[in-house]
């Protein structure tokens, strides 16, 4: 007998999902998405549910929400932005050295890979 998957992400994720494919498959930056309840609807969810997916995108930067308007497409050229956080012992012998060099690995792989970095 074949074992069937089962998806184990919670609705929510389910429709980020969706509605990310839409994105980067046929919009464009600055395109407009359609209402919480248009997306509900098509869906067949909650409009909880596609507040709470919405709000994933956004914190991807997918999305951008803008009260009162409606839920747009970002311009995903500007949406790479990295974080990196080293915690520094500054008592260790060489411990500047060590965060310099990282600092200086981290800029040439940036570069390399045609991003502008700020370190």
């Amino acid at each position: 007998m074949r074992e069937i998957p089962v998806s184990r992400k919670q609705l929510h994720e389910k429709v980020a999902d969706l509605v990310r494919a839409d994105i980067l498959q046929k919009l464009k930056p600055g395109d407009k998405l359609d209402g919480e309840r248009g997306l509900a609807g098509r869906f067949g969810v909650s409009v909880a549910t596609v507040r709470e997916a919405l709000r994933s995108l956004a914190q991807d930067d997918l999305v951008q929400r803008r009260h009162g308007s409606g839920t747009y497409v970002s311009d995903r050229s500007r949406a790479q932005h990295v974080g990196v956080l080293i915690e520094l012992n500054a008592v260790q012998p060489g411990a500047s050295q060590f965060h310099l060099r990282v600092g200086q690995e981290l800029r040439a792989f940036f570069l390399e890979h045609g991003v502008a970095a700020r370190l």
